[in-house]
């Protein structure tokens, strides 16, 4: 039985060093008995700004789907436990038609993810809290201090009890990105699965350490983890690395050690895609092994994200939007991305070349990162990275306070060790409470064009044509808001474009429009969610029937994507039934079809005002900024 591993000469030196200063405040006080219990309440309390955030987006899905036959949306009918399964063939028609998605989706995409225990938490709120958002949100939080609690075995686990494993508890729970998953009821999977199987890591661990009880608990959490949220296998990453760097014996018998974890996650890939789940020929996604080609082209510049925000630097959602809103940007972000994950690495050398268990970590986070990079950029991707990114930084952070005073004093160890309290001990837990309230900003969004478009009971009878919405989600959104609160709502809806760029109309004839956005369709990434125009572009002459409007492509871009249709409609275009909108500002506003001959132009979306409205700070301070360049 392995017996616990000799402690590193840097967590030696850090326990027994008396450091002067700031630094010598943090050891004091992360040295301090039950301090842990301390951190997970702090990082608890700098959360609970989520809980009267609300719901939006995607919750409504969810509270929907909880209806069963009561729901409106057919699409949207499925099991109670099957709530994530957001576009499949079989539904996608229905939701086209249903005015949930647009017209350009690929009708075989499959968005699908198998979330049976995550899917149980919402249905518990269904039956215990109701419609009580307030109620929602502290369920949550209970799932984000259970993932901190589970954070601190883990530490304790490998280093011991002691200012190493207090540090590295810290830098993760006051980290602002873990606000993120909190925020957003929708995304509460994330922390299930992280709160359970984490626990896979930390008993494979102490059964190393001469529990064999606890590691046969292991597997279990590993399971039940992934029937959270398929987020979990990042776990697998780590018992891999500890069996390479820190377990005992020949490495046959090492890894063969892993062999109930490669069982649980045959079965439960065997499963998952028995049922269907999954991810295909979605533009934003990629499943590895059946898209291997579109991961491998956006691996390097996502998993260069992800581990930028992690190191401190700007958010990782951001890298999808700087072409947008700050065109340019991407290019000076992608630099300090460079910059910053080669300088921790240049950083953290010598701890990795002398201690084991900094290597564990480090190449622990390092594959697990392989699994989020599927996924666009997103901090709430960074819960499982996170572990051992903060495990390896709190190693180096030791190691630096174990060095004598002239060594500390160098530039590179002492800029190092500065940005570690000042961007997570300090500017971390100030962000930390925004970030949990980031869902508020993406309600007010959707509820700024929700208040835009007529309320009155006769729109029931109506059908909203929106010519150029700012991006998909401020039209997808707005049945399913107010069909679960209860707000009269068109009877389906319809939109010809986003207002990414200016959209080109030209009217053909009593019934057909001719759109032409500037650049192409498919430029913002939700346009690009269900369908990857490069192994399903688009071809002239196709046509997309979606009940009411018969959309013809009729001119496609070099790389596939629409670059001019014709949507013809069932009736007139003047005829009443039609609700003619389109977007201006950070709303709608009523829309004339052009005379039979003519043109109009509306212009682009500016997503700065859309993102935080016309009035906002924010916007006026950002007014004159050039827009997105129309160059694709």
């Amino acid at each position: 039985m392995l017996a616990d591993a000799p402690e590193s000469v840097a967590v030696q030196g850090a326990r027994v060093a008396a450091i002067p200063g700031l630094y010598g405040f943090v050891q004091r006080v992360l040295s301090r008995p039950k301090v842990d219990a301390w951190i997970v309440a702090l990082g608890a309390l700098l959360v609970l700004p989520s809980v009267p955030s609300g719901l939006a987006a995607d919750d409504f899905v969810h509270e929907l789907s909880l209806l069963g036959n009561a729901n409106p949306f057919v699409g949207f009918r499925r099991s109670p436990l099957d709530l994530f399964r957001f576009a499949f063939p079989s539904v996608n028609h229905t939701l086209v038609n249903e005015g949930v998605l647009p017209w350009w989706i690929d009708p075989e995409v499959r968005f699908a993810f198998f979330r049976p225990l995550a899917s149980a938490t919402h249905l518990l709120d269904h039956w215990l809290l109701g419609d009580n958002a307030v109620l929602m949100h502290l369920h949550t939080v209970l799932w984000h201090v259970l993932t901190l609690f589970a954070a601190r075995a883990l530490f304790r686990a490998v280093f011991g009890p002691g200012f190493v494993a207090n540090l590295a508890l810290a830098l993760y729970a006051l980290d602002d990105a873990r606000g993120s998953p909190v925020a957003w009821v929708a995304n509460r999977n994330e922390l299930v699965a992280c709160a359970l199987s984490v626990w896979a890591l930390t008993w494979h661990i102490e059964s190393r350490k001469g529990r064999p009880v606890v590691g046969r608990l292991a597997p279990l959490a590993l399971g039940l983890g992934m029937l959270a949220s398929e987020g979990a296998i990042a776990v697998t990453a780590y018992l891999f690395a500890y069996a390479l760097f820190v377990d005992e014996g020949t490495l046959r018998v090492r890894l063969r050690r892993l062999a109930p974890y490669a069982a649980v996650v045959i079965a439960w890939a065997a499963l998952y895609r028995g049922l269907g789940y999954g991810i295909a020929r979605s533009g934003l996604y990629f499943d590895p092994l059946r898209d291997p080609g579109s991961f491998l082209r956006t691996l390097p510049e996502r998993f260069a994200m992800l581990w930028l925000a992690q190191l401190g630097g700007p958010w990782s959602e951001g890298w999808n939007a700087y072409p947008l809103m700050f065109p340019g940007l991407q290019y000076v972000v992608a630099a300090m991305a460079v910059v910053v994950i080669a300088g921790s690495l240049v950083l953290f050398t010598p701890v990795l070349k002398r201690d084991r268990v900094a290597r564990f970590w480090l190449l622990g986070a390092a594959l697990a990162t392989l699994p989020a990079c599927g996924a666009f950029p997103a901090d709430r991707l960074l819960p499982w990275i996170g572990l051992g990114g903060m495990g390896v930084t709190a190693q180096f952070f030791a190691a630096y306070l174990a060095r004598p005073a002239a060594e500390r004093a160098r530039f590179m160890p002492r800029l190092g060790a500065a940005a570690v309290v000042a961007m997570h001990l300090v500017v971390g837990p100030v962000l930390l409470p925004l970030r949990a309230i980031g869902i508020s900003q993406v309600r007010a969004a959707i509820d700024r064009a929700d208040e835009t478009i007529p309320r009155d009971p006769s729109i029931a009878h109506r059908v909203a044509i929106y010519v150029n919405p700012a991006a998909d989600p401020f039209a997808s959104y707005i049945p399913v808001t107010r069909a679960a609160l209860g707000i009269p709502r068109p009877r389906t809806q319809r939109w010809l474009a986003t207002g990414a760029t200016p959209v080109h109309v030209t009217r053909v004839d009593d019934r057909t429009l001719r759109v032409e956005p500037e650049g192409g369709y498919m430029i913002l990434p939700s346009e690009k969610l269900f369908r990857n125009t490069r192994d399903q572009p688009f071809v002239v002459g196709e046509r997309i029937d979606t009940g009411g409007m018969v959309v013809t492509v009729s001119r496609v871009t070099e790389d596939g994507r629409p670059a001019e249709v014709e949507a013809r409609f069932a009736r007139p275009l003047e005829d009443p039934e039609y609700l003619w909108l389109s977007w201006e500002g950070g709303g709608y506003a009523p829309f004339t079809p052009p005379a039979v001959g003519t043109s109009v132009t509306a212009p682009a979306a500016d997503l700065v005002t859309v993102a935080y409205g016309p009035d906002s700070p924010v916007t006026k301070a950002l007014a004159g900024r050039k827009l997105i360049e129309t160059r694709y």
